[in-house]
């Protein structure tokens, strides 16, 4: 595993947010035909495509942003191995039972949010990284000094009254 770069690092664990990447395919829009973007739509698969040579040709000659969106895909060098699990690493068992999406992640971690949206891949990360640094030492504040995050503490009496005031 020490021997292996960045890229083959990738391979074994990142899947791309299936959510995200159909939602960057609708927003190409009327300038993609129809046969162009359900070409793009099946890359996203976990099971071996009938002729993906066929398909990326489909996409290569949909049109000057078709074709923009594929080279940005495969000169990633981790966008489609992310999308496609043949391309993967990841082996087909646990690829089929591991979310599709990071919906469930963006929930739980709301507040992520707050630091950016929109980010290339490398700037999420050290914002997450950032993130978990500032979550971890509140975490320790609290558990030394007893020193919450926030002002009032979030017991049921609390929550309760909140919904209240929401209502009216």
């Amino acid at each position: 595993m020490q021997e292996l770069g960045p890229y083959d690092h990738l391979r074994r664990f990142f899947r791309l947010c299936i959510v995200h990447f159909q939602r960057n395919i609708k927003a190409l829009g009327d300038s993609v035909k129809a046969e162009v973007r359900a070409a793009m739509y099946s890359l996203a698969s976990a099971e071996p495509h009938p002729d993906i040579q066929q398909t990326l040709s489909i996409i290569r000659q949909g049109g000057r942003k078709a074709k923009a969106w594929l080279m940005d895909k495969e000169n990633s060098k981790f966008a489609l191995p992310a999308l496609y699990q043949p391309l993967s690493l990841i082996p087909p068992y646990i690829w089929k039972a591991s979310p599709s999406t990071t919906n469930g992640n963006e929930q739980a971690h709301r507040n992520v949010n707050r630091d950016g949206v929109g980010l290339t891949l490398l700037a999420g990360i050290m914002r997450g990284y950032q993130y978990d640094f500032r979550t971890m030492s509140s975490m320790d504040l609290h558990q030394t000094y007893g020193v919450g995050h926030r002002d009032a503490a979030s017991t049921h009496v609390h929550r309760a009254k909140r919904a209240v005031s929401r209502k009216g």
